[in-house]
């Protein structure tokens, strides 16, 4: 795992300063890229990788959906969906003044990792220290 250090300071003490390891991508491995479903997918599905990108594409509309429809969707080992809204503040309670339109501002959805997900074994890592520019950007 590639990362760099970077010069970082204490919010509580602006004169300390120190170096921190920060996680530098290799680049993005993309569900829809022919090249990277093998290191996405492995050859365990072989043939029925072409049906494992319709599943995802078809659970990553269903789940957007019952998002919109304010549910939480708990996808087990991947981790549980759930929206998140921003909003402007206002000063009175009563909620017949507030104008949903013009005062929520967007809806993003915030993502809890399962157990499995959570926590990545460092033991099992090997680290290297790059450039802060990405290994991708290097080579071109």
């Amino acid at each position: 795992m590639n990362y760099v250090k970077v010069l970082t300071k204490n919010p509580r003490d602006p004169e300390d300063k120190r170096y921190f390891a920060k996680f530098q991508s290799k680049g993005t491995l993309k569900l829809e890229s022919a090249s990277d479903r093998n290191a996405l997918l492995g050859a365990k599905f072989g043939s029925d990788r072409g049906h494992l990108i319709e599943v995802a594409d078809y659970l990553a509309n269903r789940v957007k959906d019952l998002l919109e429809q304010g549910h939480e969707v708990d996808l087990g080992s991947l981790g549980k969906f759930s929206p998140s809204i921003h909003s402007e503040g206002q000063d009175v309670k009563e909620p017949y003044l507030f104008d949903p339109n013009r005062q929520i501002k967007k809806v993003t959805v915030r993502w809890t990792p399962s157990r499995l997900l959570r926590t990545l074994d460092k033991n099992h890592i090997h680290f290297k220290v790059v450039n802060k520019r990405r290994i991708d950007e290097q080579e071109e």
